[in-house]
């Protein structure tokens, strides 16, 4: 034993000379634990260069790195005066970030931010005030959104009470931005009734356009435009059925829309027997718990933060940025342009992996090599850019082996559509070689059929 005891000492100082106390941990572990006390003494020394790495981290900006050997560093040697100081600078750097993101009017930013510090066992006499603002901001966001004005009032009355004079700017806007989509609302959601009575089917797809305009979630309108469009009444037509409700009025920081269409921001595809798909039309989607309070485009059930990844699609490509712990290709990350093939992980465990199956095409797909899943069975995420090819081809984005020929989605300004060569019916409706999409609806033909239907503002 007082050779192997002398070998892991030997080995372990190597390690922290390499700076890889992740390895001289390892070799010393068992050492420590039967109690050796020159092992002891170098796990001290391991946990210097844990604390050295993280106060390098934090120097870089790099504060998820810093907190996570920071808290390698506290499990090895608890009381260093460093340590403490160390893990103070981090808190408030913390604190700081969840209250500019409430600021900056990012209630789930800062709910994330809350989340993080007290996963690293951080309480502050502020953190219940800040959450409890940021919660009731987040709510009254999706009420609005679902045309519930009066609660989202009643909530964010309650959340300006509990934030000071000195942070109200972002939620004084909201305010105001929350008014005037009420008064604008009431007016055209009554309009839309006396329409609805009076069966005035052009004039209720255009009220309900309007009501989407400042209620993107509003069922009812969604409802009530989608039996207008059924009655197939002349002079309404696909483009005025399909306007676009701006995500300006939505409480949310604006987001670049590539798409005018009122098509959800994301959709579900059923392929009778291929399987389920999560289509998300927007340039920038979110990752985060199945669980959170907030407009999540891919919930997860794992264990990841909140609010804990993001995909943005540009002219370079597909960026992923977080500030989390997140790895592609089994390397640390906080930015990077993914490539076809890359493995992403996110947290610990999840893992999904990244690919782009039509070289001509950006749109990507997703898909869970984890065992992790979505809310919904889905097999996999699908980022639609213009468009989507099913087919029984090679390059396609979603297998259909008996289909004839590749069925293309695309999208345009008027909204979401198909082509392909040869009949089909849509909502049992004939046509040929290319037709408009409504959501939901039910298309089929002699070698396919799949269905599309909405997603909220939660899967």
């Amino acid at each position: 034993m007082a050779f192997s005891l002398w070998f892991a000492l030997r080995q372990a100082r190597e390690a922290l000379r390499g700076g890889q106390p992740e390895l001289a941990r390892r070799v010393l572990e068992p050492f420590v634990r039967d109690g050796y006390r020159k092992a002891i003494v170098e796990y001290g020394r391991v946990s210097k260069v844990y604390r050295d790495r993280a106060e390098a981290g934090l120097r870089a900006g790099n504060s998820e790195a810093a907190w996570n050997d920071l808290q390698s560093a506290e499990s090895l040697s608890s009381g260093n005066p460093d340590a403490a100081k160390l893990r103070t600078e981090l808190t408030t750097l913390g604190l700081t970030s969840a209250r500019a993101a409430l600021l900056n009017g990012n209630p789930l930013a800062t709910l994330d931010a809350i989340d993080r510090l007290k996963h690293r066992a951080v309480f502050h006499a502020d953190f219940e005030w800040i959450a409890a603002a940021a919660h009731l901001w987040a709510q009254a966001i999706e009420t609005s959104d679902r045309g519930e004005f009066p609660a989202a009032i009643t909530a964010v009355e309650r959340a300006r009470a509990r934030l000071p004079a000195e942070m109200a700017n972002g939620i004084e806007r909201f305010c105001e931005q929350l008014e005037s989509r009420f008064t604008r609302y009431r007016e055209v959601v009554e309009a839309l009734h006396t329409a609805s009575t009076a069966a005035n089917w052009g004039e209720v797809v255009r009220r309900a356009d309007e009501v989407l305009r400042l209620a993107p979630d509003h069922r009812e309108a969604r409802t009530l435009r989608a039996h207008a469009w059924e009655a197939r009444i002349p002079g309404v037509t696909m483009a005025e059925s399909t306007l676009h409700a701006p995500r300006e009025t939505r409480g949310l920081p604006a987001e670049r829309e590539e798409y005018t269409g009122v098509t959800p921001k994301r959709f579900l595809l059923w392929i009778d027997g291929v399987g389920g798909y999560l289509v998300c039309l927007a340039p920038r989607v979110t990752f985060g718990q199945a669980t959170t309070h907030g407009p999540i485009d891919i919930p997860l059930y794992a264990d990841v933060s909140r609010l804990h990844a993001e995909i943005t699609r540009d002219s370079e490509g597909y960026i992923l940025e977080s500030t989390r712990v997140v790895s592609v290709n089994g390397q640390s990350t906080t930015r990077t342009t993914l490539k076809p093939g890359d493995r992403v992980t996110l947290g610990a465990t999840c893992q999904f992996q990244f690919a782009l199956p039509v070289p001509i095409s950006p749109t990507a797909r997703l898909d869970l090599v984890s065992g992790h899943r979505l809310p919904l069975a889905v097999d996999g995420v699908l980022l639609m850019a213009d468009n989507l090819i099913i087919g029984p081809g090679a390059q396609v984005h979603v297998p259909m082996p008996d289909a004839d020929s590749n069925v293309i989605l695309y999208r345009s300004k008027e909204g979401l559509g198909l082509r392909f060569v040869g009949p089909f019916r849509v909502d049992n409706q004939p046509y040929t070689d290319r037709a408009p999409l409504p959501i939901p609806c039910q298309v089929t033909a002699d070698s396919f059929s799949f269905a599309i239907e909405a997603v909220g503002p939660r899967v």
